[in-house]
């Protein structure tokens, strides 16, 4: 019943989703099987997820941005209007954060003063910011929340480049007391939304002389992670900056980069 039930789904949703999905029911299963409910039903042996060559909805490929492209970015993120204001507002900022941090989206606008250490170049990544729906008698409503970091993982410490730590020191002018978030808008402090900063996002990178228009916040986080691989930072350490729950997912999101680099260590032979 489980395996046709997996099976319906891989013709309609995609393989994340179904993860999603098979894991609510196999901590129900569990529970049943503890209180000795029902005989045990071994679902990992029992039961198989769909590959994901035989789900509907395949896996969104990220376009990563190289650290030329990054650089293309930085650049027309903080360009001025001729006037001398920043044409993309304090948004900016928020996203050169996100690009020297390799930051969530969902942990940059959640960043509060308490888990910034300006003096160490420093910031803790505790909490994140995730929009919650709400039942109530007048019908459903959705307003953000802070959350806790969900894993071990996610909870981490992140080193500041000096363009990070430039946007915090402009961040710094609306504190007040720790508990304020750090990146919010100059118009009445507010913080950011996610669809905000993929708005600001668009705008910038449409404008940009980058020659792929397609880049989100999520691409950026994927760069930095690109460009210290690339440089040869260990992949453990590039794991545990972006709070990655395994070095072997790590991998397979940056496996074009080691084939890259496999490539290149081979050719060297041709040195001898």
């Amino acid at each position: 019943m489980f395996q046709d039930y997996l099976d319906s789904l891989a013709k309609r949703y995609s393989l994340n989703s179904i993860k999603k999905v098979w894991g609510l029911i196999k901590t129900c299963v569990r529970y049943a099987e503890a209180k000795k409910d029902i005989e045990p039903l071994y679902l990992e042996v029992t039961v198989k997820t769909p590959s994901e060559a035989n789900v509907a909805v395949k896996k969104k490929e990220i376009k990563i941005p190289s650290a030329d492209e990054v650089q293309l970015i930085y650049e027309e993120a903080m360009s001025a209007c001729a006037n001398g204001a920043k044409k993309y507002g304090n948004a900016a900022y928020v996203i050169t954060l996100i690009m020297y941090t390799g930051m969530r989206v969902s942990e940059a606008i959640g960043l509060q003063w308490k888990d910034v250490d300006l003096e160490r170049r420093e910031i803790a990544i505790n909490q994140s910011l995730a929009m919650i729906r709400e039942e109530k008698e007048e019908g459903a409503s959705y307003s953000y929340k802070v959350k806790a970091a969900k894993t071990k993982d996610s909870r981490r410490k992140i080193v500041l480049p000096d363009k990070a730590l430039e946007a915090l020191l402009y961040f710094r002018q609306y504190y007040t007391n720790e508990e304020d978030f750090v990146c919010v808008n100059a118009k009445n402090r507010n913080h950011y939304t996610r669809r905000q900063i993929e708005r600001s996002m668009d705008r910038i990178v449409n404008n940009s002389r980058c020659r792929t228009k397609d880049y989100t916040p999520h691409s950026l986080r994927h760069g930095y992670g690109s460009i210290l691989l690339s440089m040869g930072t260990d992949i453990k350490i590039v794991s545990e900056l972006l709070g990655h729950s395994d070095v072997s997912f790590t991998y397979n999101v940056y496996i074009g980069i080691f084939d890259r680099d496999k490539h290149d260590a081979v050719m060297k032979l041709n040195q001898i």
